[in-house]
């Protein structure tokens, strides 16, 4: 830092018709830098995309996983934060598509498809430790998933995530999200985990 502050210095004073209080005049510092860990505003409507990956499993009733699969997803997400200070709360609406098939094994090897998944929509409430530039938050909603070969089913999702605001109005994420929905296909259960990598814009 003091060598930050000197050429700092050095530059202001090449600069024409600058004017830099004497060195040796401590009671009236020429500039003033804020501080890395300066607060930052995160009250604000936001909205974005994300891309990701989920991996999901077709647990049975007696929870045996019956069929599984993973594929790449992606969405789009919009919302609203409230910065309280040194907390930060909001709720968000998202939608990610996703190409799952669910399959149950068969005698020889073979495989018989019961469920294909295409996407999931979420609305979930955020809250969260603002350290500045950075927001730690957690997460919990209702998810509502489009299953085909089945109806709509609605569950619950909960997960983690972190914010980095990159500029005042850019902001980057990561969020880990597990979703439940129960009563599919004669009581069996999906179970998704959903990876995002986020990009979103500050209004």
């Amino acid at each position: 830092m003091i060598k930050t502050g000197a050429i700092l210095l050095a530059l202001l004073a090449a600069l024409p018709g600058a004017a830099l209080a004497d060195e040796t005049d401590t009671s009236a510092p020429a500039f003033h830098l804020s501080s890395a860990g300066a607060s930052s505003d995160w009250t604000g409507f936001y909205a974005g995309l994300q891309l990701g990956n989920t991996d999901a499993d077709l647990v049975s009733a007696s929870g045996a996983t019956v069929g599984t699969d993973s594929a790449g997803s992606y969405g789009v997400h919009a919302g609203y934060l409230h910065d309280l200070g040194q907390w930060v709360v909001g709720a968000e609406l998202a939608q990610d598509r996703v190409d799952l098939v669910y399959t149950i094994p068969l005698v020889g090897g073979a495989t018989l498809p019961i469920a294909e998944e295409h996407g999931i929509t979420r609305l979930k409430l955020k809250a969260g430790y603002d350290m500045g530039s950075v927001l730690a938050y957690g997460t919990v909603g209702i998810a509502d998933m489009d299953l085909s070969g089945v109806q709509y089913r609605t569950g619950s999702v909960v997960g983690l995530g972190v914010a980095w605001k990159t500029t005042p109005n850019f902001i980057t994420g990561l969020e880990l999200l597990k979703h439940e929905f129960e009563g599919v296909r004669v009581g069996s259960t999906i179970q998704a985990t959903t990876v995002n990598l986020r990009v979103s814009y500050k209004f």
